[in-house]
């Protein structure tokens, strides 16, 4: 049985830092020394936690004022940035008497209105955009147990397309914007699927007792990586795109949690769970699974993501006591931190 994790992790570690940092590649603890940074470009947007409220904030790079992205008193999370790098997906959770209710929203990055593009229902999650930045899949609860949709980006009625008693969730788009890929739990539990993105019979691409989740296509479109559980332990897994020669991304027995390719392909971040109270960040070869970069520290390296040109790595840790938001260069050097804020600061997304 597919069990759902919530689509966001609250931290609640206390503490601060206030530096610039080069690592070695081999990053892990290892002592850091102070550089001069090189210019950082776009806009950076992440979750920055006050009086236990969660709000997607956002800062043009270098230096520019930390910015709220939605108004309003209600918990906001980023999602995933447009293809052009110019807005970026927000989902919104209000509690009240009534219960739990979540939003999605499109908001422009150059300070324009948000533009709510699916709920209010209990859930609206892992939204996806289309390559071509037209429109967003997204998973909700609105008229079932969770079901896929697409919305035009500038708003409108959404469109289902699937209809499965058992759920379908994580929907990821092909690079040609051709199919989408999700999971669903409709033959027992948790397996991946594909169907065309302009409707027709969804084609089972992986058999296993274990759960399949989160697949993520690379972007030529010639190979899906997910994470897949065998044997009890979640690990990044590739196959072709038609679901032929799986195979695990790397051996060992720590605990993928998460992961993000490369804008190239090459490389994938992926986070790994090896103790209770350690997750470790690597950059691993998408081919060979050798660690090109271990960004691992004794506390939490989490919620990796890349510039557009793949140059830039940004992800949240809490090396420095409480969550911060911090970058590295794609091969594990010039660590720098983003945020220095009283409070936790994670799930960064990197806009242009």
């Amino acid at each position: 049985m597919l069990v759902v994790p919530p689509p966001f992790v609250f931290l609640t570690l206390a503490g601060c830092g206030n530096s610039a940092y080069e690592a070695p590649a081999s990053g892990g603890s290892a002592a850091a020394t102070p550089v001069a940074a090189s210019p950082l470009t776009g806009t950076l947007v992440w979750v920055a936690e006050a009086d236990g409220v969660a709000r997607a904030t956002a800062r043009t790079l270098p230096e520019g004022p930390n910015r709220p992205l939605v108004p309003g008193t209600d918990a906001s999370f980023p999602a995933s940035v447009s293809p052009d790098g110019a807005s970026v997906l927000v989902i919104t959770t209000h509690e009240d008497a009534a219960g739990h209710l979540e939003r999605l929203l499109r908001v422009p990055l150059d300070g324009g209105a948000p533009v709510e593009l699916a709920g209010p229902a209990q859930f609206v999650r892992n939204p996806a955009w289309t390559p071509d930045g037209t429109a967003v899949v997204f998973e909700s609860s609105a008229a079932s147990f969770r079901d896929l949709y697409r919305v035009p980006a500038v708003g409108g009625a959404p469109t289902r397309l699937t209809d499965a008693p058992h759920g379908s969730f994580d929907p990821a788009l092909s690079p040609d914007g051709a199919t989408v890929a999700f999971v669903s739990s409709r033959d027992g539990n948790a397996e991946l699927y594909a169907q065309p993105l302009a409707g027709g019979p969804a084609v089972r691409l992986t058999g296993d007792p274990g759960d399949d989740a989160h697949p993520a296509w690379r972007a030529d479109g010639a190979r899906l990586a997910w994470i897949a559980t065998r044997e009890g332990h979640p690990r990044v897994w590739t196959m072709a795109a038609d679901g032929t020669d799986p195979a695990p991304l790397r051996a060992g027995l720590g605990d993928d949690l998460a992961f993000a390719w490369s804008p190239d392909g090459r490389t994938l971040a992926v986070v790994t769970q090896v103790a209770a109270d350690n997750i470790d960040l690597a950059v691993i070869d998408a081919v060979r699974g050798v660690v090109r970069a271990d960004l691992g520290s004794p506390g939490v390296d989490e919620n990796p993501a890349w510039s557009a040109d793949g140059r830039w790595l940004t992800f949240a840790s809490t090396r420095d006591g409480d969550p911060e938001v911090y970058v590295v260069e794609a091969d594990g050097t010039g660590l720098r931190r983003l945020t220095t804020r009283v409070g936790p600061d994670w799930l960064p997304r990197w806009g242009r």
